[in-house]
């Protein structure tokens, strides 16, 4: 029986795990951008507004979160250095999952830690991704 994980094998599993998650911060940023403009900073402020946490941080993490998650959705589905991608996408659902627990929204908080999984296998497949630019 063979019990080794192949080179092909991981490739694969990167290549989902990176698509998988690019549709995930593509259909995120849609559902943002598809709403008005002040309707999400209004949701974002009424969510944020006991929490503690500066009202202009609020605000400025509500007009780019859209864009960053744009941004990495893009870059995840090109594949171009996946290890700084997938450092990217650890450091965002850090801070969404930060900014949550000032909001003592534990359970969403604990499930952007799922999806840190997620990265983690990422970064432990991207080596052996077939797709890369210049592979």
């Amino acid at each position: 029986m063979d019990v080794l994980i192949r080179d092909k094998d991981l490739g694969r599993a990167s290549v989902v795990l990176r698509l998988g998650m690019a549709m995930l911060f593509g259909v995120n940023a849609f559902n943002k951008f598809t709403g008005t403009r002040p309707v999400v900073l209004d949701r974002f402020e009424e969510m944020f507004r006991q929490s503690g946490l500066p009202p202009i941080l609020v605000t400025a993490v509500a007009s780019t979160l859209p864009f960053v998650e744009t941004g990495l959705a893009v870059w995840l589905f090109s594949g171009f250095r996946l290890k700084d991608a997938w450092t990217a996408v650890g450091l965002v659902l850090v801070g969404l999952s930060f900014g949550m627990l000032f909001i003592e929204q534990y359970a969403f908080a604990a499930d952007n830690f799922h999806y840190l999984l997620i990265v983690v296998a990422g970064l432990a497949c991207r080596k052996h991704d077939p797709w890369q630019p210049g592979s």
